[in-house]
């Protein structure tokens, strides 16, 4: 015989973790790549879809971390462009004393990497 006992009903547990804190950069498109690559002619930039471009904010320029995880990630991708965005009172990088190192042991399979600022003022890099 068939009974109508309800079953207990499970309950999930909501929990609420918080995570660390982002920052929605803007990316480099291409009216700027085009400013970029005529403000460093020298430079000898070719299409915008020829470089994985890293964008560093003038926000990020507290401290040193934003650049050295540029360059970090510039070392394992191909052609990059590290772009630092600068506004007249966010235009500088101090190094805290350490050394800023740019190893690419594989320029032939990474290609270069270019560090250029675009801004209202020129990029400073203190030690």
């Amino acid at each position: 015989m068939k009974t109508n006992a309800k079953k207990p009903s499970r309950f999930r547990v909501l929990r609420h973790e918080t995570l660390e804190s982002r920052e929605l950069l803007a990316a480099v498109n291409a009216d700027d790549f085009a400013a970029i690559k005529a403000q460093y002619a020298e430079l000898g930039l070719t299409n915008y879809n020829d470089y994985n471009v890293i964008t560093i904010e003038g926000t990020q320029l507290n401290n040193d971390t934003a650049l050295r995880n540029a360059i970090a990630a510039a070392a394992t991708t191909v052609n990059d462009l590290i772009v630092v965005r600068t506004t007249a009172s966010q235009n500088k990088i101090t190094l805290g004393g350490t050394v800023l190192p740019i190893v690419i042991n594989t320029s032939h399979q990474y290609g270069s990497v270019a560090i250029v600022s675009f801004g209202t003022t020129n990029l400073t890099i203190d030690q």
